[in-house]
């Protein structure tokens, strides 16, 4: 679990340059979902902002799962157990998606930002916020000048290879002192108007919440 430490000098840093970057650049979104949401409380920080969207936090770990869907008590996000890397949603459901702080926990993160390709809307956008450098540093060992390039070099092409559009790449400088973060924006490419189906049809199993 996240400590209250990690929390303040991590967590909510990370998290506060995600939902910026989403409100200026994401603005009536219907239907968001958090990846790897862990207890949820950027969920439910996306109820307050995004009032009239359908919120859904999905993450590997039950016990996470099990605390997120006891908190969503007070708000209407709704969550479920599953992998990044096999969602439980229809194809093109959702307008926005967030990945914070999970991407390490991925067994297969190629496969996994495909499922989120694949579940994205046209035209839609992804922010990932996360612990990846946005240009080398000089490394302090050689497994971590690996790690580094790895991360760095690694993820945009993984993420333009689902066929992702890249359109915006910062450092978070707000966490500077404690980690190496980026916040890494994609759009699907636009496609003609059409029916989009609600995610909650297909939701496997059932998403919890109140």
């Amino acid at each position: 679990p996240d400590t209250a430490q990690l929390k303040a000098v991590l967590y909510g840093p990370v998290h506060d340059a995600g939902l910026r970057y989403a409100r200026q650049h994401v603005h009536e979104p219907s239907q968001i979902l958090d990846v790897g949401c862990g207890t949820g409380r950027l969920p439910a920080r996306m109820v307050s902002i995004y009032q009239q969207a359908h919120v859904v936090g999905v993450d590997p770990s039950t016990e996470m799962i099990k605390n997120a869907i006891t908190a969503s008590a007070i708000h209407s996000a709704r969550f479920t157990s599953a992998m990044a890397e096999q969602l439980p949603f229809t194809d093109a459901a959702f307008d926005l998606v967030v990945v914070t702080l999970s991407l390490s926990h991925w067994r297969n993160k190629a496969a996994g930002l495909a499922e989120i390709s694949r579940v994205m809307a046209p035209d839609t956008t992804l922010v990932v916020a996360d612990v990846l450098p946005a240009r080398p540093a000089r490394p302090i060992t050689v497994r971590a000048q690996r790690r580094k390039q790895e991360l760095s070099h690694g993820l945009v092409p993984l993420i333009t290879a689902t066929g992702l559009r890249i359109t915006h790449v910062q450092p978070i400088l707000s966490v500077s002192l404690v980690a190496d973060a980026t916040l890494i924006a994609a759009k699907k490419h636009a496609a003609g108007p059409g029916p989009r189906p609600s995610p909650s049809r297909t939701c496997r199993p059932a998403c919890g919440g109140s």
